[in-house]
């Protein structure tokens, strides 16, 4: 579960430390033809193309790595409530190899930062959770980025593998409840969709009293980012392709709706037997199964948190 997290002291204004930095610049430039050096009052570039990853409490900040020869950290800040104030919840080195990931030695433009959120005491993030999420940069000589400028908002939800039987084979074994994270049978009415062999196909079959389903192509289980706003299926059932994400809308009420998501994985050969990767949105009407990014506006105001 997510901890409270608290200021334990203020920082300045990110305005106060820029006019001090300047003021300081002018400074160390009337020294610096009198033979003193030159103080670095340089800050990196602010951290780009930062996102996020949903997962089963937690969340998973990605952004490209800075490349300043004096680069020596980053800070992540959060909060709980999308306002102009931001806590550091984890500051560490830019090429601590717990958080530099090289994909290609011989290619360093598909390097990526990563840090992991499961809380203050690492035990997780209450699914359901709202967390918004920004990234500092600094130097050695202690010069801090401006935050990112993407506004990152995540809401952890759960997640998990199911494997299902085909309706004809082994009817008991046939449906998922994603509230409940169980496996049912296709004629009980709590089960969301039923996979069930047509011929030489596979198919996954929606509850049409109050589930709604897409094929939302081949594409990987991160890359369905929001629930889509259109594209249901009219027949209420949809082929069940190896490698295809499908998205789910579950009606929780007159108007309100929960979303769901998964992907193929595998099935057998002769179509009795299907897995999946599943991820399901608790919170109602909330579209996001993965973290969307916006760009950030306004001022913000930094603190630490408790250590």
């Amino acid at each position: 579960m997510l901890s409270d997290r608290k200021p334990s002291c203020s920082r300045g204004g990110f305005r106060s430390l820029r006019l001090w930095t300047l003021l300081g610049g002018a400074v160390a430039l009337l020294f610096a033809g009198c033979g003193e050096d030159v103080v670095d009052r340089t800050p990196p570039a602010i951290p780009s193309g930062v996102y996020s990853i949903t997962a089963d409490q937690q969340v998973i900040l990605r952004w490209t790595p800075n490349r300043e020869a004096d680069l020596a950290g980053y800070s992540v800040l959060w909060n709980d409530d999308g306002g102009a104030e931001y806590f550091i919840i984890a500051t560490f080195d830019a090429l601590d190899e717990n958080h530099f990931m090289v994909v290609d030695v011989q290619d360093p433009s598909l390097d990526y930062v990563e840090f992991a959120d499961r809380g203050d005491d690492g035990t997780g993030l209450a699914n359901g959770s709202e967390n918004w999420y920004a990234v500092l940069a600094f130097d050695h000589e202690g010069n801090e980025s401006d935050l990112s400028l993407e506004e990152i908002r995540d809401v952890p939800r759960p997640e998990g593998k199911v494997q299902l039987r085909d309706l004809n084979f082994l009817a008991a074994e046939s449906g998922f409840d994603f509230s409940g994270e169980v496996i049912r049978p296709a004629t009980d009415p709590a089960a969301d969709f039923w996979f069930e062999t047509v011929g030489n196909a596979g198919f996954l079959n929606a509850n049409v009293a109050r589930v709604r389903v897409q094929d939302y192509g081949n594409v990987g289980f991160d890359v369905l980012s929001e629930a889509p706003i259109g594209g249901w299926s009219v027949v209420g059932r949809v082929e069940a392709i190896v490698g295809h994400t499908y998205a789910f809308e579950i009606a929780a009420g007159s108007s309100d709706v929960r979303y769901a998501k998964v992907t193929v994985f595998d099935m057998d050969v002769v179509g009795r037997i299907v897995d999946l990767d599943w991820a399901y949105q608790p919170v109602v009407n909330e579209y996001q199964l993965k973290g969307l990014s916006t760009r950030r506006s306004g001022a913000v105001r930094v603190r630490k948190s408790a250590p």
